[in-house]
């Protein structure tokens, strides 16, 4: 079971109680609260009425008459009329306009209506064994799927590319890919599935399995039956809801008059309430603090009481650290054969690193199964992670080795890439495309000749601010003509998800030391995101890159930026304050080393180490960025090195001061980066010093 995206504090053992038992009338089923919370909807199949009732007074304060048995309904508008489906009649009549609507569903017994993102609905049509998309808007029927025999409510997952379908009489669930408008093969779950939700994360969809008392659970990666869960669940269980905080199900048990509830991080049921018979539909209030209950056989509405601790989120950690992170590009199939980013130097890298955390570009509905494989056979045959071979033979082993933890943060999905795949092929033969077509032709070209200064497997490189200008420039014309086109796959959309989910593990991981692997072109998005967030700080990852010999001026780089990094990190007091973490200064300057400061005052090594040892942690409260970028050198000597930089100090609230700085540099084994500083002289940069703010 993952963890990861599930990591709640204990819920605390507290009953829930039903406060309220409301009379609407005869075998009441689904249930739909209005977006605030003022009130919730039921539709009254046996009483042919939709009934709102006060969320405040529990009072009845409209109805709209409904004939042939009002059974699903949703709001399409936050407080306007329902849409309503009529079980006898196979129709979906609107309420809204000065006369109520109708449609025809083209099929028999229609059920609950589920909502997806954009507006569109869902509903079973149960005799005709079918699945319809309704589109409220255009008030049609845009498709339709079939599906096993006798369909029950659908549920989809949080983005709607995936819905699942329990068939009853089949004891199979049927996905689809409303994406890309195919049915895929069955999955055998057990006698008389009857609904069920998809978990938070859209890795698991859970189904009641009636005819078994038990929960199962399909992933939605493999599309097959990965758990169970029996125990606490209660006679012919018919459906699940999720509390708003993703802590919780709960679960209509209709033969036992009860609701199960589940605690989702460990799967297993905490509580059982009494409701009422035949309990048939659910919903919760938005604030997550009441659950509704529609109670068929005792023709009644059980309003339960949540304790507040199952309502309230998580706190997030409070940290007096920001998050150390760092980012290292990836190049996937192509570490098995580079020699200079290969898989030696990816595993040397990230024990140099020394992670708490790494994120990975690892699916969540594809982690668990990958994780459980290789702690069982230290192998990983999933498809997708297998692809990968600095997880397969870098970061899996480096797990057992180093005891990290890994955050699976990848966006992408099956139904995501065949999508982007049909879609970046219809894009030239779209009539409606033909001008944006020839101009993304005409941007690509203009780029033909922008090549890198470098070997592209360079790591040197490819963590350089060259290289992510170069990625930046090339992935704009895709980006620019194809992104919306494309849709959720799109190289902004794209990123945009994975970056959700980073934030998301940054949030659970606050105050750590957090790697992030990913492709190497995602690189330049992320650190512009990160860079927008005050609790992160961002590290330079060149320090732990592979020290090419043969190339002494990336030695002499990698120095001017592995120091720049300790005076960020003394400063911000995230290294101990103790002589061996001073040492990479210390240790590091030249017998006479002199710096002449930008305004043109001289200090001497003494003067300087004196001060430096009393400022640890002095922007504790406030970190400063401090980096450095434009590095050149050049031998001047034996042994003899002039590097110049541009050095750069950023503090919150504040522009960015920069310096244009010239070192003499001698090398010298015994430095902690192989050179030894004799001097600096700074000056400040044009429209950068500290009178341009």
């Amino acid at each position: 079971m993952i963890t990861t995206l599930l990591l709640f504090a204990a819920l605390p053992l507290q009953s829930a109680e039903v406060a309220h038992q409301l009379d609407v009338g005869r075998a009441p089923h689904q249930i739909a609260f209005r977006p605030d919370g003022s009130g919730a909807l039921v539709a009254v199949m046996g009483s042919d009425v939709v009934v709102e009732i006060d969320g405040a007074s529990f009072e009845v304060t409209q109805r709209w008459d409904v004939t042939d048995g009002p059974i699903g309904l949703a709001l399409p508008e936050p407080q306007g009329g329902p849409l309503v489906t009529r079980f006898r009649r196979s129709e979906l009549t609107a309420f809204g306009g000065q006369e109520p609507a109708s449609l025809a569903l083209g099929g028999e017994a229609p059920s609950y209506l589920v909502p997806l993102p954009g507006g569109r609905l869902l509903s079973s049509l149960e005799r005709a064994n079918e699945m319809v998309v309704i589109d409220p808007a255009e008030f049609t029927v845009v498709e339709r799927y079939e599906t096993g025999a006798r369909p029950f409510p659908p549920a989809a997952t949080s983005d709607g590319r995936l819905a699942f379908v329990p068939n009853f009489d089949s004891g199979t669930v049927t996905p689809i890919d409303l994406w890309g408008q195919r049915v895929y093969d069955a999955v055998e779950v057990g006698a008389n599935p009857t609904g069920g939700v998809v978990l938070p994360g859209d890795i698991d969809y859970a189904v009641a399995i009636q005819g078994e008392n038990r929960i199962a659970f399909i992933n939605t990666a493999s599309l097959e039956v990965v758990g169970s869960l029996s125990e606490g669940i209660g006679e012919s269980p018919f459906d699940m809801v999720i509390s708003p905080n993703g802590r919780l199900g709960f679960v209509n048990n209709a033969g036992s008059a009860d609701v199960s509830v589940i605690d989702l991080a460990e799967r297993k049921v905490i509580e059982r309430i009494q409701v009422g018979e035949q309990p048939i539909g659910m919903a919760l209030r938005p604030d997550g603090t009441e659950l509704w209950v529609s109670c068929e056989g005792s023709h009644r509405v059980a309003v339960i009481k949540l304790p507040a601790e199952w309502a309230a989120n998580n706190p997030v950690p409070e940290v007096s650290e920001p998050t150390a992170v760092g980012v290292m590009g990836m190049i996937h199939g192509r570490h098995r054969t580079s020699e200079r980013w290969g898989l030696d130097e990816i595993r040397d890298a990230i024990r140099r690193f020394e992670p708490d955390v790494v994120l990975t570009e690892i699916p969540p509905n594809r982690w668990d199964l990958a994780a459980a494989q290789w702690k069982a056979d230290g192998a990983i045959a999933e498809s997708r992670v297998a692809r990968f071979p600095e997880y397969v033979d870098a970061l899996f082993p480096l797990w057992d080795e180093m005891g990290f933890e890994i955050e699976p943060c990848a966006a992408w999905n099956r139904e995501m890439s065949d999508l982007r795949s049909a879609r970046i092929g219809a894009f030239n033969l779209d009539p409606t495309k033909t001008e944006e077509a020839a101009a993304y032709s005409e941007a690509r070209a203009a780029l033909a000749d922008d090549q890198l200064p470098g070997p592209d497997d360079d790591p040197a490189l490819i963590h350089s601010e060259v290289y992510d200008e170069y990625t930046r420039r090339t992935f704009e014309p895709y980006d620019r003509f194809q992104n919306d086109y494309i849709g959720p796959g799109g190289w902004t959309n794209i990123n945009r998800a994975h970056m959700d989910l980073i934030d998301a593990a940054l949030d659970r991981h606050a105050g750590k030391r957090v790697l992030i692997t990913f492709g190497a072109g995602h690189k330049y998005w992320f650190l512009d995101s990160l860079a927008e967030r005050e609790d992160v700080r961002l590290m330079d990852v060149t320090p732990y890159l592979p020290n090419p010999a043969e190339d002494v001026n990336e030695l002499v780089r990698q120095e001017v930026a592995g120091l720049h990094q300790f005076f960020q990190d003394w400063s911000a007091g995230v290294l101990p304050d103790d002589d061996a973490s001073y040492a990479r200064f210390s240790d590091a300057m030249g017998e006479g080393f002199e710096i002449v400061g930008p305004q043109g005052q001289r200090s001497d090594l003494a003067a300087l180490v004196d001060g430096l040892r009393g400022a640890h942690g002095t922007a504790k409260d406030a970190p400063a960025r401090i980096w450095t970028r434009a590095e050149t050198s050049r031998e001047v000597g034996e042994g003899l090195w002039i590097a110049t930089y541009e050095e750069w100090h950023e503090s919150r609230g504040s522009a960015p001061t920069g310096r244009l700085s010239t070192a003499l540099l001698r090398e010298d084994s015994s430095a902690p980066g192989g050179f030894k500083w004799l001097h600096v002289h700074e000056t400040w940069l044009p429209d950068a010093g500290p009178e341009s703010e």
